[in-house]
């Protein structure tokens, strides 16, 4: 999961975007956030369960100091 994660959030920086993702399972979203990312938003779906709103925003640029 770190490899794929290290992939998405380098292409992430390299294009200046935020990465985004959901899960429905609170285990995977701790792992997600122990990997780097922010737990931005949780939905109640009732029955159905969670999910859970993750994102990892882009490092500043070097070259001009902007997100």
């Amino acid at each position: 999961m770190r490899k794929v994660l290290n992939i998405a959030f380098a292409e992430g920086n390299r294009l200046g975007v935020p990465v985004i993702l959901e899960t429905d399972a609170k285990s995977k979203c701790d792992k997600y956030v122990h990997l780097g990312m922010e737990l931005a938003e949780t939905h109640d779906l009732g029955a159905y369960g969670k999910m859970y709103d993750l994102i990892k925003y882009p490092k500043p640029s070097n070259e001009n100091g902007t997100v």
